[in-house]
Protein backbone atom coordinates (compact mmCIF):
# COMPACT_ATOMS: atom_id res chain seq x y z
CA UNK A 1 0.00 0.00 0.00
CA UNK A 2 1.38 3.44 -1.10
CA UNK A 3 1.25 6.60 1.66
CA UNK A 4 -0.97 8.42 -0.99
CA UNK A 5 -3.94 4.65 -0.10
CA UNK A 6 -2.88 4.84 3.33
CA UNK A 7 -4.15 8.63 3.48
CA UNK A 8 -6.77 7.49 1.76
CA UNK A 9 -7.96 5.13 4.08
CA UNK A 10 -7.78 6.85 7.12
CA UNK A 11 -9.81 9.61 5.49
CA UNK A 12 -12.71 7.15 5.05
CA UNK A 13 -12.32 6.06 8.37
CA UNK A 14 -12.09 9.32 9.97
CA UNK A 15 -15.60 9.57 8.12
CA UNK A 16 -17.06 6.52 8.81
CA UNK A 17 -16.25 7.49 12.63
CA UNK A 18 -17.94 10.43 12.47
CA UNK A 19 -20.81 9.41 10.41
CA UNK A 20 -23.89 9.45 12.30
CA UNK A 21 -25.38 6.62 9.76
CA UNK A 22 -26.18 3.66 10.79
CA UNK A 23 -23.33 1.13 10.61
CA UNK A 24 -23.86 -2.66 9.63
CA UNK A 25 -22.91 -3.10 13.50
CA UNK A 26 -26.28 -1.59 13.86
CA UNK A 27 -27.89 -4.66 11.80
CA UNK A 28 -26.74 -7.59 14.03
CA UNK A 29 -30.14 -7.96 15.13
CA UNK A 30 -29.49 -7.03 18.74
CA UNK A 31 -32.47 -5.18 20.10
CA UNK A 32 -34.50 -5.90 17.21
CA UNK A 33 -37.21 -6.62 19.90
CA UNK A 34 -36.68 -2.86 21.43
CA UNK A 35 -36.75 -1.52 17.85
CA UNK A 36 -40.55 -1.47 17.43
CA UNK A 37 -41.02 0.02 20.75
CA UNK A 38 -38.67 2.91 19.86
CA UNK A 39 -37.91 5.84 17.53
CA UNK A 40 -34.11 6.88 17.05
CA UNK A 41 -33.94 10.60 15.80
CA UNK A 42 -31.09 12.98 15.60
CA UNK A 43 -31.74 15.48 18.12
CA UNK A 44 -30.12 19.40 17.37
CA UNK A 45 -30.86 23.13 18.96
CA UNK A 46 -32.37 26.13 17.25
CA UNK A 47 -31.97 29.15 20.09
CA UNK A 48 -33.62 28.16 23.00
CA UNK A 49 -35.26 25.67 20.88
CA UNK A 50 -34.54 21.42 20.39
CA UNK A 51 -35.45 19.91 17.87
CA UNK A 52 -35.60 16.51 15.91
CA UNK A 53 -35.53 14.64 12.79
CA UNK A 54 -35.79 10.82 12.19
CA UNK A 55 -32.36 9.17 11.84
CA UNK A 56 -33.69 7.56 8.46
CA UNK A 57 -33.70 11.49 7.70
CA UNK A 58 -30.35 12.56 7.77
CA UNK A 59 -27.98 11.68 5.63
CA UNK A 60 -24.41 13.40 7.09
CA UNK A 61 -23.49 16.44 8.50
CA UNK A 62 -20.51 18.96 7.77
CA UNK A 63 -19.32 22.51 8.87
CA UNK A 64 -20.62 25.31 6.87
CA UNK A 65 -18.99 26.61 3.86
CA UNK A 66 -19.41 29.12 1.42
CA UNK A 67 -22.67 29.31 -0.54
CA UNK A 68 -24.08 30.44 -3.76
CA UNK A 69 -26.20 32.38 -3.27
CA UNK A 70 -29.72 32.02 -5.49
CA UNK A 71 -31.89 35.09 -6.47
CA UNK A 72 -35.42 35.36 -5.99
CA UNK A 73 -35.66 32.81 -3.49
CA UNK A 74 -37.25 32.41 -0.11
CA UNK A 75 -34.98 34.31 2.55
CA UNK A 76 -34.87 30.72 4.24
CA UNK A 77 -32.79 29.32 1.49
CA UNK A 78 -29.94 30.16 2.32
CA UNK A 79 -28.09 29.03 -1.34
CA UNK A 80 -26.63 26.16 -2.89
CA UNK A 81 -23.45 24.47 -2.42
CA UNK A 82 -21.86 21.64 -3.88
CA UNK A 83 -21.41 18.58 -1.83
CA UNK A 84 -19.65 15.07 -3.10
CA UNK A 85 -20.56 16.02 -6.70
CA UNK A 86 -24.30 17.01 -6.15
CA UNK A 87 -25.75 20.67 -5.79
CA UNK A 88 -27.72 21.14 -2.56
CA UNK A 89 -30.17 23.73 -1.95
CA UNK A 90 -29.14 24.66 1.82
CA UNK A 91 -32.18 25.55 3.97
CA UNK A 92 -32.17 27.86 7.19
CA UNK A 93 -34.22 26.15 9.65
CA UNK A 94 -34.15 29.24 12.16
CA UNK A 95 -35.54 31.50 9.52
CA UNK A 96 -37.81 28.53 7.73
CA UNK A 97 -39.55 28.02 11.87
CA UNK A 98 -39.79 31.96 11.59
CA UNK A 99 -37.49 32.25 14.42
CA UNK A 100 -35.19 35.37 14.53
CA UNK A 101 -31.97 34.82 12.47
CA UNK A 102 -28.69 36.17 13.74
CA UNK A 103 -25.37 34.92 12.19
CA UNK A 104 -24.33 31.67 13.30
CA UNK A 105 -21.75 30.86 15.16
CA UNK A 106 -19.21 28.34 15.64
CA UNK A 107 -21.26 25.43 16.32
CA UNK A 108 -23.22 25.87 13.55
CA UNK A 109 -23.81 23.00 11.21
CA UNK A 110 -24.99 21.75 8.18
CA UNK A 111 -27.25 18.56 8.55
CA UNK A 112 -27.87 17.24 5.19
CA UNK A 113 -31.50 15.46 4.88
CA UNK A 114 -32.84 13.26 2.55
CA UNK A 115 -37.12 12.50 2.29
CA UNK A 116 -38.89 11.36 -0.75
CA UNK A 117 -36.88 12.45 -3.51
CA UNK A 118 -35.48 15.42 -2.13
CA UNK A 119 -31.49 16.02 -0.50
CA UNK A 120 -30.87 19.28 1.38
CA UNK A 121 -28.80 21.09 3.77
CA UNK A 122 -30.02 22.27 6.52
CA UNK A 123 -28.30 24.80 8.80
CA UNK A 124 -28.97 24.11 12.46
CA UNK A 125 -27.26 25.80 15.26
CA UNK A 126 -25.75 23.09 17.19
CA UNK A 127 -25.81 19.22 17.14
CA UNK A 128 -27.71 16.90 19.76
CA UNK A 129 -26.54 13.51 18.53
CA UNK A 130 -28.59 11.06 18.39
CA UNK A 131 -31.55 9.41 20.63
CA UNK A 132 -33.50 6.64 20.73
CA UNK A 133 -36.89 6.98 22.35
CA UNK A 134 -39.80 5.28 23.76
CA UNK A 135 -42.69 5.33 20.99
CA UNK A 136 -45.13 6.24 23.42
CA UNK A 137 -43.04 9.33 24.48
CA UNK A 138 -43.83 10.58 21.23
CA UNK A 139 -47.24 12.73 21.85
CA UNK A 140 -49.26 13.78 18.21
CA UNK A 141 -49.13 17.38 18.02
CA UNK A 142 -52.33 18.18 16.56
CA UNK A 143 -53.62 20.68 14.18
CA UNK A 144 -52.12 23.91 15.34
CA UNK A 145 -51.10 22.36 18.42
CA UNK A 146 -47.79 24.08 18.28
CA UNK A 147 -48.16 27.37 17.18
CA UNK A 148 -45.46 28.95 15.58
CA UNK A 149 -44.51 25.84 14.50
CA UNK A 150 -47.38 24.46 13.14
CA UNK A 151 -47.29 22.63 10.11
CA UNK A 152 -43.72 21.45 10.38
CA UNK A 153 -44.12 20.00 13.41
CA UNK A 154 -45.38 16.25 13.30
CA UNK A 155 -45.17 15.13 16.98
CA UNK A 156 -43.06 16.11 20.21
CA UNK A 157 -41.06 13.87 22.72
CA UNK A 158 -40.23 13.89 26.12
CA UNK A 159 -36.53 12.92 26.15
CA UNK A 160 -34.23 13.24 29.73
CA UNK A 161 -36.76 15.54 30.89
CA UNK A 162 -36.86 17.79 27.86
CA UNK A 163 -39.73 18.85 25.31
CA UNK A 164 -38.14 18.22 21.53
CA UNK A 165 -40.19 19.30 18.72
CA UNK A 166 -40.36 16.26 15.88
CA UNK A 167 -39.89 18.30 12.74
CA UNK A 168 -41.70 16.72 9.37
CA UNK A 169 -38.42 16.88 7.67
CA UNK A 170 -40.40 17.36 4.22
CA UNK A 171 -41.76 20.28 5.17
CA UNK A 172 -38.88 21.64 5.87
CA UNK A 173 -36.96 21.27 3.20
CA UNK A 174 -39.39 21.62 0.22
CA UNK A 175 -40.63 25.04 -0.29
CA UNK A 176 -43.85 23.94 -1.66
CA UNK A 177 -44.94 21.94 0.52
CA UNK A 178 -48.20 21.65 1.57
CA UNK A 179 -47.78 22.78 4.87
CA UNK A 180 -45.92 26.09 3.36
CA UNK A 181 -47.12 29.08 5.99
Amino acid sequence: MNSGDAKGHLRWKELALNSIAPSVGDYDGAGASDAKDALTVVCFSIGAEEFAIPVSDAVEVIKPRPLVPVPNMPDYIRGILCHRGEMLTVVDFRRRLGLSHPDHDADARILIVSCWDIKAGSFVEKMGGVREVPKASVRDAGKGAEGRFAGFVKGVLESEGKEIYLLDTYSMVEPHAAYEQ
